[in-house]
C-alpha cells in the first residue's frame, strides 16, 4: 500500500506546463493551464473589452480578472482571483477583519450591497510567472474561497441576531 502511495506521488506532483512562464499578456495559455490542472475555466471578455476567464472555485462561480492591460484589452500585466457571494445575513465588520487575519492568501471586503468579495492579486508582468507558481496561487485562493464559503454558509444558518 505504502508503495502504491510513494509510485503516485510524483504523478500528482506532475505540473503539466512544467516551469515555463504564463503570462497575463496570453490569456489563453492561462485558460488551457488552468483546463490542464483540472479546473473548467471559459475564456470571455468583460464588458471594457479585457480578458476575463470564468471558472468554478470551491463550488462557487469565480473569475480570473485580467488588469494592467493596454486600451484594447491585451498586453495585460496583472491577474486577479475573485470570488463574490449574495447573503441574506450580512457578515459583520469584525467577521470580515477576523478573516483576513486567519487567511494570509486572499482578501475579503464586503461590496455595495454589504456582500463579501474575496480577491487576491497577482502580478505577472512581461517575465510572467512560473505555471506552478500561478497553480500554487489559484489553489491557494480556492482553498481561502472554501473557508468564506464555510463562514458565509455557518453565518446563513445562524439564529437571527
Amino acid at each position: 500500500m505504502l508503495l502504491l502511495a510513494l509510485l503516485a506521488a510524483p504523478a500528482l506532483a506532475a505540473d503539466p506546463a512544467g516551469e515555463a512562464g504564463l503570462l497575463a499578456a496570453d490569456p489563453a495559455a492561462i485558460a488551457d493551464y488552468a483546463r490542464a490542472i483540472g479546473y473548467r475555466p471559459q475564456l470571455s471578455t468583460d464588458q471594457t473589452g479585457d480578458p476575463w476567464v470564468r471558472l468554478g472555485l470551491a463550488g462557487m462561480p469565480g473569475s480570473i480578472w485580467f488588469n494592467d492591460c493596454n486600451e484594447q484589452g491585451r498586453a495585460c500585466e496583472s491577474v486577479r482571483f475573485q470570488v463574490g457571494l449574495l447573503t441574506t445575513r450580512k457578515l459583520t465588520l469584525a467577521q470580515v477583519n477576523d478573516f483576513n487575519n486567519r487567511y494570509r492568501y486572499a482578501t475579503l471586503s464586503l461590496d455595495e450591497d454589504e456582500d463579501p468579495l474575496l480577491n487576491h492579486d497577482l502580478r505577472l508582468g512581461s517575465g510572467g510567472v512560473p505555471a506552478t507558481t500561478f497553480g500554487w496561487t489559484l489553489r491557494q485562493f480556492e482553498a481561502v474561497a472554501a473557508a468564506l464559503r464555510d463562514l458565509v454558509n455557518e453565518r446563513e444558518r445562524a439564529a437571527p441576531d
